[in-house]
C-alpha cells in the first residue's frame, strides 16, 4: 500500500499550531527532504507562517496548516421557463438594436473641424 505523506504532514501540522520546519517534518515522518518539500508544495492548505534563523545554515521556513472547510454545495437552479427565455431574448435584442442605431446615427447640427491647426507662426 502506498504511503500518504501529505496526510501525515497535515496531521503533524494540525497538531502543532505554532508550525514546523521542513527539517522537523523530515525527522518526524522519516521521509526524504525532497519528498517533504514536494508534498508541502502540492498542499493548498499549508502555508509559510514565518521564517526562523537556525544556528547554522540558511533561513528555515515554518509551515502551518489550516482547517479546510467542506465544499460549499452548489445552489439548485431551476431552468428558465419558455416565457422567461423569450422575454430575456426580446430585451437583449432590443438593447442590441438600440445601441447599433445610436452608433449609426450621424450627429446632426454639429460641425466637425479637422486639423491641421494654424499656429501663431503661420499667421
Amino acid at each position: 500500500m502506498k504511503r500518504d505523506l501529505r496526510a501525515e504532514i497535515r496531521a503533524l501540522l494540525l497538531a502543532r499550531p505554532d508550525g514546523l520546519t521542513t527539517r522537523d517534518l523530515v525527522v518526524a515522518t522519516k521521509a526524504s527532504d525532497k519528498s517533504v518539500r514536494h508534498s508541502l508544495g502540492s498542499m493548498p492548505d499549508v502555508y509559510i507562517d514565518r521564517w526562523e534563523f537556525p544556528r547554522q545554515g540558511p533561513l528555515a521556513a515554518v509551515y502551518c496548516a489550516v482547517e479546510v472547510p467542506e465544499d460549499c454545495p452548489r445552489p439548485a437552479r431551476a431552468k428558465r421557463t419558455e416565457e422567461e427565455l423569450k422575454e430575456y431574448h426580446r430585451a437583449y435584442t432590443a438593447g442590441w438594436h438600440a445601441a447599433k442605431k445610436a452608433e449609426e446615427t450621424p450627429r446632426q447640427g454639429l460641425t466637425t473641424i479637422r486639423g491641421p491647426w494654424p499656429t501663431q507662426q503661420d499667421a
